[in-house]
């Protein structure tokens, strides 16, 4: 009788938090498409002299090189440098925590796209911010496919050793704000933990498919994954290895 009991109460937890997840993507899906849209303006900026201007423009121009051109695919030798350690990057669908891990999903971008064109790229400074308006034109391979998306990138600084450097960046499409903890008491935090199993699978599956993408790809023999088989065929070991970007 007591374990019938228990067995009801497991299940209906479990029913409970599925159905609760469920709710929070389709939350997360009606506020990328429909929701509130946010006007980043900044007075603080036009307020300041001309030398000021120069100075912030100087101090912050080595970041916005950087960021431009790790969303182009273009490879750069400082891209390390504007980041702090624990930095973290999000977007409607994947959150990156950390330095590494942002770095290592920007390298896996050529496994998806074939070229990312950037069509406008205005940049707006803030005290501890940066906000940069752009548009892109994202040639996806599988499927074959050209999507133009636009919205803002929000990049929040942090400064370390007197050195502005990139503590995280929400890239908002259409410039709908990202859901998270920060934002929605009720939903945000599994819609956080859901981009977060999202980028850790792509993380895991990118470098095994010629375009990213399970589905389409035939990704490496079990054999030469698991037991790294030194006669494995050289098709097959080219999979694991992640695409140069371009160089500037």
């Amino acid at each position: 009788m007591s374990s019938i009991l228990y067995r009801r109460v497991f299940f209906r937890i479990v029913g409970a938090s599925v159905g609760y997840v469920a709710v929070a993507q389709m939350y997360a899906s009606y506020k990328m498409n429909c929701g509130r849209e946010i006007n980043y303006t900044s007075r603080w900026y036009d307020e300041l002299s001309n030398e000021e201007k120069e100075k912030v423009i100087k101090s912050r121009t080595n970041i916005v090189h950087v960021l431009r051109n790790l969303y182009e695919m273009k490879e750069i030798s400082n891209k390390k440098d504007i980041f702090v350690e624990n930095a973290i990057a999000e977007d409607p669908y994947m959150t990156m925590v950390g330095r590494e891990e942002i770095l290592k999903c920007f390298s896996l971008m050529p496994i998806v796209f074939n070229e990312v064109k950037t069509e406008k790229f205005e940049v707006q400074h803030l005290p501890k911010e940066i906000h940069i308006s752009q548009q892109r034109s994202l040639g996806f391979k599988t499927p074959a496919v050209t999507q133009e998306r636009s919205g803002m990138l929000v990049v929040k600084l942090s400064e370390i050793n007197g050195e502005e450097k990139v503590a995280s960046i929400s890239d908002c499409w259409d410039n709908r704000p990202v859901i998270g903890p920060n934002n929605s008491f009720l939903f945000g935090y599994p819609i956080y933990m859901m981009r977060r199993v999202i980028t850790l699978y792509m993380m895991i599956v990118c470098p095994l498919t010629t375009t990213g993408d399970i589905l389409y790809d035939s990704t490496i023999g079990v054999k030469n994954f698991m037991l790294n088989d030194s006669e494995a065929e050289s098709s097959d070991q080219k999979l694991l290895e992640t695409p140069k970007p371009r160089t500037v």
